[in-house]
């Protein structure tokens, strides 16, 4: 049974939250010029999702690409020059920013290295399964999802696509990508 969630406080409205930004930073010039910078970077990154794959080696429990049968809706493209005319075109339309997602990405870095040929920002989201190589990634950021980490995304995760349970996915992700500085984990929440 889903836990009612209680507001306390209304959200801040857009004078207020200006209002409480600029006492934030008053005394703090560090955080003012961080956003000043951030402000700015917002305004000039244009991005897009790209489904890079219908390829995965997982087949997470309640996996909205598999699942709702996005993998087999659409042809998977895997010529590298018409990936990287679609990358191009993507950047001559003002596009500089990619996330990269699956499938899982790692499987095909040919692919991803066609984006980071035309692009100056690329996310790939991956199940940290298998590690995106360093050379020629070095400027990507890496997103790795988990369910919790350890026996939980064991349990909802580390399934194979013959539908086989395996155990240390979590531990496995962590082993490769411990101090990466492409990497950010993202944790995914469900209402249990």
């Amino acid at each position: 049974m889903a836990t009612p969630v209680t507001i306390e406080q209304r959200p801040l409205s857009r004078r207020e939250a200006k209002a409480r930004t600029a006492e934030l930073i008053a005394d703090r010039p560090d955080l003012a010029e961080r956003l000043h910078r951030l402000r700015r970077l917002g305004r000039e990154v244009r991005s897009c999702e790209v489904h890079l794959t219908n390829t995965c080696n997982i087949r997470c429990k309640g996996c909205w690409y598999f699942e709702g049968g996005f993998d087999t809706a659409v042809k998977e493209l895997s010529d590298l020059d018409r990936i990287r005319a679609f990358a191009r075109k993507l950047a001559d339309d003002g596009v500089n920013q990619a996330t990269l997602i699956g499938g899982e990405p790692t499987l095909v870095p040919r692919r991803v290295e066609a984006f980071v040929e035309q692009l100056p920002y690329i996310t790939i989201s991956t199940n940290g399964l298998r590690p995106m190589p360093k050379q020629g990634f070095e400027k990507i950021a890496i997103a790795v999802s988990i369910f919790g980490g350890g026996p939980l995304d064991d349990d909802l995760r580390a399934i194979r696509v013959n539908g086989s349970k395996f155990t240390g996915l979590f531990d496995t992700a962590l082993k490769h990508y411990r101090e990466d500085q492409r990497v950010l984990f993202i944790y995914a929440l469900s209402e249990a």
